[in-house]
């Protein structure tokens, strides 16, 4: 995949937006919405609703396709704004079934701090470090149903 209008990434969408996402907001982050070859796609979720209806719906999501989320309650930061911080959950613990994440389960979700840039857990090398962040998040759910 390697933008938005990608069949298989617009087909996988729409998928995932059909999950019960009722109360959050889903924005499109990342190598897909720059347009660069990925092999996953990159959201962050916002809002609040149930934490057991988002847990569910970040473990379907997973099932569908390659799909890597985030939550968090902090305010939405641009990739291209540079160096930050931000505290966000998944629906999972693992880096790989044998590297555990740094972080702690609350309330059903799995909370960690996030230094972006991203530095990979092992080699420590900056993911994109050859590219330039220019585009903001994209909204492709404002939590309606």
């Amino acid at each position: 995949m390697e933008e938005i209008k990608d069949p298989l990434a617009k087909k996988l969408l729409k998928e995932f937006i059909k999950l019960n996402w009722k109360g959050f907001k889903l924005y499109l982050v990342g190598s897909l919405v720059e347009g660069w070859k990925t092999k996953d796609i990159d959201v962050v979720i916002t809002g609040k609703g149930d934490n057991k209806q988002l847990f569910n719906s970040m473990e379907a999501a997973r099932k569908l396709g390659p799909f890597d989320m985030y939550y968090t309650k902090n305010k939405l930061v641009s990739l291209k704004t540079g160096p930050f911080k931000m505290k966000f959950a998944k629906s999972y613990d693992r880096v790989h079934r044998w590297y555990p994440r740094k972080g702690e389960w609350i309330d059903g979700l799995f909370w960690q701090t996030l230094n972006f840039p991203i530095k990979h857990p092992i080699t420590g090398e900056v993911k994109h470090a050859d590219k330039e962040y220019t585009k903001d998040p994209l909204l492709i759910y404002d939590g309606t149903v």
